[in-house]
């Protein structure tokens, strides 16, 4: 008797560069400390999409705005304080980390210009979805192995739509057809989301089979559903502004897939072998490790404690004993061979993204080679990116910059602590250093740089901040942590520093 079906969330594509991104919002300048700027989009990442401390929690209240607009302030002054200099610039995995960071940030911009603003969307389009966005279907469903099977299944059930439970039992014995609700307002796989609300469905329908994995064909069929009206006409609106973003996503992706594909067309990677299968062998092992092994390194990329070097530490560690495989070719692109040292190098500032995040040791070759050349793909859309100026875009600079600024700054915090003997302490319990020790440091930093500082307080006024503690990570990215740790540097609220930016104007 075969295994139970299972319901596929992830698809396999061309590239997983080709997945679903985020739009890049326009920015306004909250804040500027001499080249550094904190926009308002950054402030409110900050202080959403990562942990904040219960002293400025409550995002709807003014103090705990300026503590958190005052914590931004202090991390950019502490980098401003240790300077271009700092021993932690120089170094090369923090530089790669960086170029990392900028390189990732560079592709969304790619991606924005080449693919999201590029839809055009019409308004029977947006109602005809809208219509069916309120609807949760209910489903059977079951996926066959291969094409053969799915052609033979899809022949036989449209002549006989009433048998796709015997169809079902024929294929995985006596037992119950996995069932399961469906809604527009869950993020479904591409192949299922345009199934099922794309055009109108009728009880009882059979669907498929979808190809939404290599070698996997799934089959529904509808067994009724609920729809959820809204007549208020703000929730009109909103549903309105979903379903165009949701459109406008599922559109860029193809036109970004499209993008890949012509920059892609005509390069040739071929993987040597030898080296690739002990290579392979011998990374399965690492990345295949006791469940409390993994814990602490989920930890670590959680956190992003270190994700710049912890691919690079992976294949030291694994070929430590074979040094001689470092030299050994691991493919060749374009005529130009790579080595296993130069991919050890590419990791530095592109750790490997897996399409699959839950696969076997046996597995693990071909999702290995699939890493490899989306590594690859990514490589060529930089240098689009480059080719482009995208390094220079404002966004992306400020990507880069808080990156930087926000781990240069807490190396400075560290360095500061550890001079006057406080950095145990402050592990132990943050709050007596801050108020006795921090405190002071940031007001003398702020006195130091008032003539540098610009803050837009009107603009502050205006945001509104959620009290929901939330970390946000983002899937299928080489760096997916969307935001440094929050800066706890001071709990100071006072704002007696710098220029207002409106009166500036006057």
């Amino acid at each position: 008797m075969r295994k139970a079906a299972f319901w596929i969330t992830v698809s396999l594509i061309l590239l997983m560069v080709c997945q679903k991104r985020t739009r890049i919002p326009d920015e306004m300048i909250i804040a500027r400390i001499g080249d550094r700027t904190i926009s308002k989009n950054e402030f409110i990442r900050r202080s959403e999409y990562t942990l904040r401390p219960a002293y400025c929690k409550w995002g709807d209240n003014t103090i705990h705005k300026k503590i958190i607009l005052n914590s931004l302030i202090a991390e950019k002054l502490m980098a401003l304080e240790a300077g271009e200099n700092h021993a932690l610039m120089h170094h090369i995995n923090f530089q790669a980390y960086i170029r990392g960071r900028r390189e990732q940030a560079m592709r969304k911009m790619l991606y924005k210009e080449e693919a999201y603003q590029k839809v055009e969307l019409s308004d029977k389009e947006v109602t005809d979805l809208f219509q069916a966005a309120g609807r949760t279907y209910h489903l059977q469903y079951f996926n066959v192995p291969d094409s053969t099977t799915a052609s033979e299944i899809q022949k036989y059930l449209k002549e006989n739509p009433d048998q796709f439970v015997s169809v079902f039992e024929k294929y995985y014995g006596n037992t119950n057809v996995p069932e399961r609700d469906v809604a527009w307002s869950d993020y479904e796989i591409a192949q299922v989301e345009e199934a099922l609300f794309t055009q109108p469905l009728k009880n009882a329908s059979v669907i498929g089979p979808l190809e939404i994995e290599k070698n996997q064909y799934l089959f529904m069929r509808i067994n009724g559903w609920t729809d959820k009206r809204v007549f208020a006409e703000a929730d009109v609106k909103k549903r309105w502004d979903r379903v165009k973003e949701r459109l406008t996503l599922r559109r860029a992706s193809v036109l970004w897939g499209g993008y890949i594909s012509r920059v892609m067309r005509g390069k040739h990677l071929e993987f040597q072998e030898d080296t690739f299968y002990r290579l392979a062998d011998i990374l399965a092992d690492v990345y295949h490790l006791q469940d409390r092994e993994k814990q602490e390194i989920f930890n670590d990329r959680f956190w992003d404690r270190s994700q710049q070097n912890s691919d690079i530490e992976k294949i030291t560690e694994a070929v430590k004993t074979e040094s001689a495989l470092l030299t050994a070719p691991l493919f060749t692109l374009d005529g130009k061979i790579f080595t296993v040292q130069d991919f050890r190098t590419m990791l530095a500032s592109h750790p490997l993204v897996f399409r699959k995040r839950r696969f076997n040791r046996k597995e693990f070759p071909e999702q290995f080679k699939l890493a490899v050349v989306d590594l690859v793909a990514d490589q060529y859309l930089n240098e689009k990116a480059y080719e482009k100026g995208l390094d220079r875009h404002p966004w992306v600079k400020r990507t880069e910059m808080m990156w930087q600024d926000a781990i240069v700054g807490m190396f400075h915090r560290n360095a500061y602590l550890d001079s006057i003997g406080k950095r145990s302490a402050f592990i132990e319990n943050y709050m007596p250093v801050i108020r006795d020790d921090l405190n002071p440091y940031v007001q003398s930093l702020q006195k130091k740089y008032n003539n540098k500082i610009k803050i837009n307080a009107n603009l502050l006024k205006q945001i509104r901040l959620t009290r929901i503690d939330m970390f946000a990570v983002q899937k299928w990215e080489p760096y997916p942590v969307m935001v440094p740790q929050f800066p706890v540097v001071t709990d100071e609220h006072r704002m007696d520093y710098g220029k207002d930016m409106e009166q500036e104007k006057r």
